[in-house]
């Protein structure tokens, strides 16, 4: 009986000592594991031209290639032109899946090439001889994370190359590249 009086008497005192408008809850969501990698936003750029303009060297905006991003169900694709042989040459394809812990994980790279030689066609079979797409893949890399936040920013590091992607409009790929046509 003293059990039952004491929870009476104690439930008020519980509910009204916090206001709903007053009082959150703190549910503690999982992090993806960070480091400081010391990356700094020029790493928005998958490939930097410099130009000199005063005796000073400054970013060459048109020559310059941004990171680009796809979603696709819950993979995540960052690209990006890392040749100096004209957009598409070379491109680094870096994928990820997001996990239940609000984090994610390397699945592999793809590294691809583009030669100039053009579609060959087989004029008998109408078969691809050559595509001019080389590509090759890797699963192996050390991936670290500086900052991830779902559908806003992932900054990080896969085997040496620094990468700064926000999730944003400008950098949203919305058409498929054109070596996956062929893969």
């Amino acid at each position: 009986m003293k059990k039952i009086f004491l929870l009476t008497l104690l439930t008020p005192l519980l509910f009204d000592s916090c206001n709903s408008d007053e009082c959150t809850v703190d549910i503690e969501e999982p992090l993806c594991e960070t480091q400081d990698l010391e990356i700094d936003e020029l790493s928005k750029f998958s490939y930097l031209e410099y130009i000199v303009v005063d005796d000073l060297p400054m970013i060459d905006h048109s020559d310059s290639y941004r990171w680009e991003w796809k979603i696709s169900n819950d993979t995540i694709e960052i690209a990006g032109d890392i040749g100096s042989g004209g957009e598409g040459s070379l491109t680094a394809h870096m994928f990820f899946k997001k996990n239940i812990d609000n984090c994610i994980d390397l699945l592999f790279t793809r590294k691809v090439a583009f030669d100039d030689g053009g579609v060959i066609f087989d004029s008998d079979t109408g078969e691809i001889i050559e595509h001019g797409f080389t590509w090759f893949e890797f699963n192996d890399l050390d991936f670290t994370i500086q900052e991830y936040i779902e559908d806003e920013v992932l900054i990080g590091r896969i085997g040496g190359v620094d990468f700064w992607m926000e999730f944003t409009p400008d950098t949203h790929r919305l058409i498929p590249y054109d070596y996956e046509q062929y893969l």
